[in-house]
């Protein structure tokens, strides 16, 4: 493993097992007013975000592994019976965004990880925050 996931396994997964379906479904909105940033993003060669595929597939893996069990339990105000299809998606990508953030300018690395820092979940600061005090 050539990256240290350890932040995503014992900081990030723990808090966000812990979100109910509003807050999943705000972090949605947020990726969808982001979409701008995101698009930019991806659109640059090389891929900021990429991760070397052994560990991308282990991080896919926990991530899947980590929310499994709580997306069928979930109740969604919408009255939905099932998980938006991109919860894993946008799971994943915050992640990679933690993982990579000192690659990413401050407001593309809020684009990924701000819908979750706006439900409560604690992400560590992008690098020109620490600095200046950061939010948390």
């Amino acid at each position: 493993m050539s990256v240290d996931l350890s932040v995503i396994t014992d900081e990030f997964l723990p808090q966000v097992i812990k979100l109910g379906g509003s807050e999943f479904l705000a972090v949605s909105d947020h990726r969808v007013a982001a979409y701008p940033v995101r698009k930019a993003l991806y659109e640059v060669r090389p891929r900021p975000l990429s991760l070397p595929a052994a560990d991308f597939s282990h991080l896919d893996k926990l991530v899947r592994d980590a929310l499994r069990p709580l997306l069928s339990t979930l109740e969604w105000p919408d009255g939905r019976e099932q998980a938006p299809p991109n919860i894993v998606s946008l799971t994943e990508s915050a992640a990679e965004a933690i993982l990579r953030r000192d690659r990413l300018s401050e407001e593309q690395y809020e684009a990924f990880v701000g819908g979750f820092r706006g439900v409560g979940v604690v992400v560590p600061p992008h690098p020109s925050e620490s600095s200046a005090g950061g939010r948390s």
